[in-house]
C-alpha cells in the first residue's frame, strides 16, 4: 500500500498526541484514490518494539465492530512507522464547552455504543486503559455513531493478583482527568477503570468539565495528580450526577464497587440508561444534538482545592523535556532521533506467535509520499 498525505483544509495535520499524529492521506496507485487517516510516529529501524506496530494488532485484534475504526494497513519504513485507519470525524471533545453541557439525550446515546464497544474491547482480554472524550469521534456519513481510537497503551488483562506501584514516583496509567481511582493508587487496570474513566466521560459531556478540571500547568506533576486524585474521591456519585438521570451516578458507584477479577455486567449498564424517559425519540437512527447548552456550576465543595503538606519527589518519573515526545518530522534530526526514541513497554507486547498472526493480518505500507 502506498500513500500521498495531503492537506487538511488550512491544517496539514488532523490529530496530535505525544508520540504520534494524524494526517489526511489518499491511496495511490489505485482507481478510487481512498482517504485514510494515516498515524505516523518516528521510529528508526532500530527499534524491535515500534508503538504503532502495537497498535495495529490491537486494532486488527478487534476488527468487526461498529465502534472500531476500520484497519488498512501499517508499516515501519526508514525513520517512521505508519497505521493507515479509516478516515473519520472530529472528537466529542471538540463539542465540550466551558460550563455548557450537552443534552442528555446525546449523552446517553454515546454512552450506550460506548458501553457495547468496551464489551467488545474486553471480550477479546483487552483493557483499554485511556477512555476519554479526546478518543471518541463522529463517523462523518452516520451522525448517530460514534467511534473509539487510540489503542497504543492498550493491554492484555494481566493473570494473577494485581501488581502495584507506588503512585509517589510516576504519572498514573491512562490521562490524569480520566484515569480511575486504582490507577491514582497504583493498581494494575482491569475493565472496572474502562467503567470509571467512561462514567467522567458521561459526567464531562453533560457538564462541560469535571470538578478536578484545569490544573495550574506550572505546579509539579506529582502535586497535580495527588489534587486530583483527592477531589475524585471526596466525589461521590450522587454528587457528580446531581441534577441529571440517576443512571450516571449508578455508571460510578458500579465502576467504583467492582472487584479486580469481576467483568461488568455490561446488558445491566445499557439497561440503566435505555430505561430513561428520551421523549419517545429513536435515538439509535437520529442525527445527534451536539448543540451545547447552559447547566448549573459545580458546588464548591466539590472544587474547593485540598490543603496539602506536600513536597516535591525528585525522583517522580515525570516529562521534563529531557526525552522528546513529539515529533518535528523534519529531515535535520532523523540521527538524533535513530538514537532517542525508546522501546515500548514490553507489558505493551503480543505473545510472539499471536503477534506474527495478526501482523500477517495487516496489509503493509511500503511507501509514503510526505511532500505538499
Amino acid at each position: 500500500m502506498k500513500y500521498k498525505i495531503i492537506p487538511n483544509g488550512s491544517r496539514r495535520v488532523i490529530g496530535e498526541g505525544s508520540y504520534s499524529n494524524v494526517f489526511k492521506a489518499e491511496e495511490i496507485n489505485t482507481e478510487t484514490r481512498n482517504l485514510v487517516a494515516l498515524k505516523v510516529s518516528r521510529a528508526s529501524l532500530k527499534i524491535k518494539r515500534p508503538l504503532l506496530r502495537h497498535e495495529s494488532r490491537i486494532l486488527q485484534r478487534l476488527q468487526g465492530h461498529p465502534t472500531i475504526p476500520l484497519l488498512f494497513g501499517y508499516g515501519h519504513l526508514e525513520h517512521f512507522e505508519y497505521l493507515s485507519m479509516e478516515l473519520l470525524g472530529q472528537c466529542i471533545s471538540d463539542y465540550v464547552k466551558a460550563d455548557m453541557g450537552l443534552p442528555v439525550k446525546t449523552v446517553v446515546h454515546v454512552i450506550d455504543q460506548l458501553v457495547d464497544g468496551l464489551d467488545h474491547i474486553h471480550s477479546h482480554g483487552i483493557v483499554n486503559r485511556d477512555v476519554k472524550p479526546g478518543n471518541i469521534l463522529r463517523v462523518p456519513n452516520d451522525p448517530s455513531r460514534i467511534k473509539i481510537t487510540d489503542f497504543n497503551i492498550s493491554k492484555f488483562f494481566s493473570r494473577g493478583p494485581p501488581t502495584k506501584f507506588d503512585p509517589s514516583t510516576r504519572s498514573v496509567v491512562g490521562s490524569l482527568n480520566w484515569a480511575s481511582l486504582n490507577s491514582h493508587n497504583g493498581l494494575d487496570l482491569r475493565p472496572r477503570d474502562d467503567l470509571e474513566s467512561l462514567a467522567y466521560t458521561a459526567i464531562n459531556l453533560l457538564r462541560g468539565s469535571l470538578p478536578w478540571d484545569n490544573r495550574p500547568r506550572l505546579e509539579a506533576d506529582d502535586r497535580s495528580q495527588e489534587v486530583v486524585r483527592i477531589l475524585k474521591e471526596r466525589a461521590s456519585p450522587a454528587a457528580l450526577s446531581d441534577g441529571f438521570p440517576s443512571a450516571f451516578g449508578e455508571l460510578i458507584a458500579y465502576s467504583r464497587g467492582l472487584s479486580y477479577d469481576q467483568l461488568p455486567d455490561y446488558a445491566y449498564l445499557r439497561s440503566l440508561f435505555s430505561r430513561l424517559d428520551l421523549s419517545g425519540k429513536d435515538v439509535d437512527s437520529a442525527a445527534l444534538d451536539w448543540t451545547p447548552c447552559t447547566v448549573p456550576k459545580w458546588p464548591t465543595s466539590l472544587t474547593l482545592e485540598p490543603e496539602l503538606d506536600f513536597q516535591e519527589n525528585e525522583d517522580f518519573d515525570r516529562d521534563d523535556g529531557e526525552r522528546p515526545l513529539k515529533n518535528s518530522y523534519d529531515e535535520w534530526d532523523f540521527e538524533w532521533w535513530d538514537y532517542r526514541q525508546a522501546e515500548r513497554y514490553k507489558e505493551l507486547t503480543f505473545p510472539a506467535t499471536v503477534g506474527e498472526e495478526l501482523d500477517g493480518c495487516v496489509p503493509a505500507i511500503t511507501y509514503v509520499d510526505h511532500s505538499l
